[in-house]
C-alpha cells in the first residue's frame, strides 16, 4: 500500500481529562463513522482538582507522555469544558435585540441584569423562543481563565484545540442517537463518575437545570486494579461495604433532592422527571440503576454498545467499553 500523507488528516481526537483520568478515542467523521483508536491514563491525586489543574508540571509530564504513547502529536482535538465549573441559565432578553447581537448585550449585562459566579467568564447560547416582547435564551457560561488554562495546556503540549463542548450535551447526543430521547417527556441525565457526580435536565433536546456535586473525598478510597499491558480494568474500593453503602446513599440522597427541588420549585409542581439517562464510570452505576428503578418506578435507560453508530477498527482485540461513550459522543459533535 502507498502511503499517502493526507490520509490522516481528517481524524481528529476527542479529549477527555477529569480529576482521577485522561481519555481519548481518536475518530473519522466519515461514513461510516469510524473509531480508530482509543486509551486511558489514570492520575495521581490531586493533579486535577474540582476540573482545574492544580499541579499543572505534573500534568504536562503526564500528558506529553500519553501523546506520545497514543501518537496524536499535532492532532486536532476535541475538549469539554469541566463540568465543575460551568453555569445553565435561562435568561430573558429584549426581543428587538437581533440574534447576532445578543452576546454583546449580555457583555454589557454583566454585573445588571445578567449575574454569574465569576468575573470574566466565557459563554455561549442558544435562543430558546420568543414572546411577549421577550426573548428566551440558555445561557452556557465557565470562568475565561479556566478555560484558557486547558487551551494553553493542550496546545503546549503539541495539540491543535478545535472545539469544546458540555459532558452533558456530548452524551444527550449519543442517546438521542440511540433513538431513546423526544421532545415531551422531561429526562434526567445522570453521570455518575469516579470523582463526581453531574445532573442536567432536558426537555425539549435542550438542557433546563444542571448540577455538580463532587465526589473528590471519596477519590482517595479507590484502587486501580491492572491487567495485561498495565491497562486499567477495573477500579476496587479499599474501605468497609458500609462506607460504600454510605457513599451511595448520599449520591442517592442527592438526586432525590434534586429531583424534588426540580418538581416543585422550578416547576411548582406543574411537572416532574418522567425519564433517566443514565452513563458514568463509578462501579455503582448498575447499584445506583437498580434504586432509581425500585424508588421512582419510571424508566431507566443506559447505553448501549449495539446502538452506538459507529464501526471500531481492531485495537489489540480490545473493545470500547462504557467509558469510552462519552468521548465518542463528543466526536459526534463533528457528524453531520
Amino acid at each position: 500500500m502507498v502511503f499517502s500523507p493526507f490520509r490522516l488528516k481528517n481524524r481528529i481526537a476527542s479529549l477527555i481529562i477529569k480529576d482521577h483520568v485522561i481519555r481519548f478515542v481518536e475518530t473519522k467523521a466519515n461514513q461510516p463513522f469510524t473509531v480508530y483508536h482509543f486509551g486511558e491514563r489514570y492520575l495521581p491525586n490531586g493533579i486535577v482538582r474540582e476540573g482545574k489543574i492544580a499541579d499543572r508540571e505534573t500534568f504536562m509530564l503526564i500528558l506529553e507522555e500519553c501523546l506520545d504513547e497514543w501518537k496524536l502529536r499535532k492532532r486536532r482535538v476535541l475538549l469539554l469544558i469541566p463540568d465543575s465549573v460551568v453555569v445553565l441559565r435561562i435568561q430573558s432578553v429584549p426581543a428587538e435585540i437581533p440574534d447576532e447581537e445578543i452576546r454583546g448585550y449580555v457583555y454589557m449585562e454583566m454585573g445588571t441584569n445578567v449575574h454569574l459566579p465569576f468575573d470574566e467568564p466565557t459563554f455561549d447560547y442558544v435562543v430558546l423562543k420568543e414572546e411577549g416582547g421577550i426573548k428566551e435564551i440558555l445561557l452556557f457560561a465557565a470562568p475565561e481563565d479556566v478555560v484558557l488554562d486547558y487551551k494553553e495546556a493542550i496546545e503546549d503540549a503539541g495539540l491543535k484545540p478545535v472545539a469544546m463542548d458540555l459532558s452533558s450535551l456530548a452524551l444527550y447526543r449519543l442517546f438521542y442517537k440511540q433513538d431513546v430521547t423526544n421532545a415531551h417527556d422531561y429526562f434526567m441525565l445522570i453521570q455518575l463518575d469516579l470523582d463526581a457526580v453531574n445532573i442536567t435536565i432536558f426537555h425539549e433536546h435542550k438542557p433546563l437545570f444542571m448540577r455538580h456535586y463532587s465526589l473528590q473525598e471519596y477519590l482517595s478510597r479507590w484502587e486501580i486494579q491492572l491487567g495485561r499491558k498495565k491497562t486499567v480494568r477495573e477500579m476496587r474500593w479499599t474501605m468497609s461495604p458500609k462506607e460504600h453503602g454510605d457513599m451511595m446513599t448520599d449520591i442517592s440522597r442527592e438526586i432525590e433532592r434534586l429531583m424534588s427541588y426540580f418538581r416543585y420549585s422550578i416547576m411548582q409542581g406543574k411537572q416532574q422527571i418522567t425519564k433517566i439517562l443514565l452513563y458514568g464510570d463509578h462501579p455503582g452505576r448498575a447499584e445506583l440503576f437498580l434504586q432509581l428503578e425500585q424508588t421512582y418506578n419510571i424508566s431507566v435507560i443506559t447505553i448501549h454498545e449495539n446502538s452506538i453508530p459507529f464501526s471500531l477498527k481492531e485495537q489489540d482485540d480490545e473493545m470500547i467499553v462504557e467509558p469510552y461513550y462519552l468521548p465518542i459522543g463528543l466526536a459526534l459533535k463533528e457528524v453531520p
